[in-house]
């Protein structure tokens, strides 16, 4: 299971709000579905922003609020206040309304911008699982695979490294490499066992079940250690 440090975030009380907020979104991911997420931590961020100005620049916080549909004040937003948590916030917030409208090379751009401009960003992680949710509309799925394992699975403390697990499996299928979606579906029930989300797999897991011809019998049997069947 990916682990939040309580201590890492004691003097970051935006980080601790998201943390919370996507805990509580966790129980409805298969409702929301996972393009929730990074649209979650920008609102659930703004709104924070907005009621302790004090850290923040009132000005950029507000505007990030004022703008969230309309792409040229985004923008703007982006460059004034690329200093503060409303510049990344408003690079996200594009990627999110053009992959909505199915421009997906523009979304795969304010997406990569947040990451290589705000590396420290809190926002980083969610921005690359929706990178990989780019390359996969558009059908780059070997790119996706390497992000997802490069970036998001690589640094598994990040609050995105469980949905990135099972987007990796999603990938995995759509290029019927079988196989290594088992392996990765079966790290998913490691990392999740006994947590009140880990049904959030169940579906995937069926459908890879039935993709596949193997049985739940087998499925037993091969978690089985030697001896004890």
């Amino acid at each position: 299971m990916a682990h939040i440090d309580k201590q890492q975030l004691k003097h970051d009380p935006v980080a601790e709000l998201i943390v919370h907020g996507i805990a509580a979104l966790k129980a409805r991911m298969h409702v929301l579905g996972p393009a929730a997420l990074i649209v979650a931590i920008i609102v659930i961020a703004a709104i924070w922003i907005v009621n302790h100005r004090q850290n923040l620049p009132a000005d950029g916080s507000l505007a990030l609020v004022e703008s969230q549909r309309d792409i040229a004040k985004l923008e703007q937003v982006a460059r004034v206040y690329s200093g503060t948590f409303a510049g990344p916030a408003a690079l996200a917030q594009l990627g999110y309304l053009e992959f909505a409208r199915t421009n997906y090379s523009k979304a795969l751009g304010y997406y990569r911008q947040l990451v290589d401009n705000h590396p420290s960003s809190f926002l980083v992680p969610a921005a690359q699982l929706a990178i990989c949710k780019c390359h996969i509309a558009m059908g780059q799925y070997d790119d996706a695979a390497n992000i997802l394992k490069r970036d998001v699975l690589y640094n598994a403390d990040t609050y995105a490294a469980l949905q990135g697990q099972l987007d990796l499996v999603r990938v995995l299928m759509i290029q019927k490499k079988y196989d290594e979606a088992w392996q990765e579906m079966q790290k998913w029930d490691q990392q999740t066992a006994n947590m009140y989300f880990s049904n959030l797999g169940d579906g995937l897991r069926e459908q890879l079940l039935r993709e596949t011809g193997m049985g739940t019998n087998m499925v037993v049997q091969a978690e089985t250690p030697t001896g004890m069947q």
